[in-house]
């Protein structure tokens, strides 16, 4: 347990929103200051750059009041400025429908994202229970896994997962729209939708229960044990196959939503699964009934 997130109590949960937007804020102005010094290694390589010079600024942030969940929001914030910086070299005067639709997608998704996790934080004193666990194992090699295994993990990761966008949004397109950029914004907003009812499905069940041991299965949950982890999924794949509508060229870029896929399903998952068997005993029984990933029939 981390000793410092009752002391952290202090700030309250108006002044933790405070702390928390001016600590991104900073962070997207030093990525902004960092840009003619990394402007020659061409858009993309600027781009991680300057998403690595934000998450520096909310590491150090993070470490000063002890709390890795600080960077929490970043996962969902870094893609719309990035995707917004690719957009601005060809000018944002410059009407594509693909661009459009490729920016209404993160955008929502942004959104939706953001505003649950805003909702659901309750301060600084709250901290995932994922990163104290790991604090606990690592004793004090954690900064050093901070830093590299939750901050700048993740922030390779969503930008990885954005890239198929830069060649979406800085180029212009000698196709037209096709059924393959349709399809990519259905799947898109698909995921992000599906995200969003069952985030709002377990919201209203834990403000409902009243039993530590129960858990949620039914809605979406009863089609899958983590839907809102297949609605990211899906998002993100249909962010690659977006790419595809601009350019079949651009197929090598699957490999941000694979990896997002292998997250899942070898780290996200099994941890979640452990956890929960750990403290609700039925839980075992409702694993071998409930599809793991995909939502399906139970058994």
């Amino acid at each position: 347990m981390n000793p410092h997130l009752a002391a952290n109590a202090r700030y309250g949960t108006n002044l933790s929103y405070i702390i928390w937007l001016a600590t991104y804020v900073l962070g997207g102005l030093v990525a902004y200051l960092i840009y003619p010094f990394v402007e020659g290694q061409g858009p993309v390589m600027a781009a991680l750059w300057m998403n690595v010079a934000a998450t520096m600024v909310i590491f150090m942030v993070s470490s000063v009041f002890h709390n890795a969940s600080l960077y929490d929001a970043y996962w969902s914030i870094g893609p719309v400025f990035t995707v917004l910086f690719w957009w601005s070299f060809q000018g944002f005067d410059t009407f594509e429908t693909r661009k459009v639709m490729a920016f209404v997608a993160v955008g929502l998704w942004s959104l939706r994202l953001t505003s649950n996790w805003v909702r659901g934080w309750p301060g600084l004193h709250h901290e995932d229970w994922r990163f104290q666990d790991l604090r606990a194992k690592t004793g004090a090699f954690y900064p050093l896994v901070n830093l590299t295994g939750i901050q700048l993990f993740q922030t390779a990761l969503i930008f990885i997962g954005t890239v198929p966008l830069y060649y979406v949004m800085a180029f212009e397109h000698s196709s037209t729209l096709n059924i393959l950029d349709v399809v990519g914004f259905l799947v898109s907003l698909g995921g992000a939708s599906l995200e969003l009812v069952a985030d709002e499905q377990l919201k209203r069940f834990k403000k409902q229960n009243t039993d530590p041991k129960a858990f949620m299965s039914s809605g979406t949950w009863y089609y899958s044990r983590h839907p809102n982890y297949f609605g990211e999924f899906l998002f993100w794949l249909g962010v690659y196959i977006m790419a595809l509508g601009a350019d079949f060229n651009y197929y090598w870029t699957g490999i941000g939503s694979l990896a997002i896929f292998c997250l899942f399903q070898f780290i996200s998952i099994p941890m979640m699964d452990e956890r929960m068997v750990q403290k609700r005993p039925k839980y075992a029984a409702h694993m071998e009934k409930a599809a793991r990933f995909i939502p399906w029939f139970r058994k």
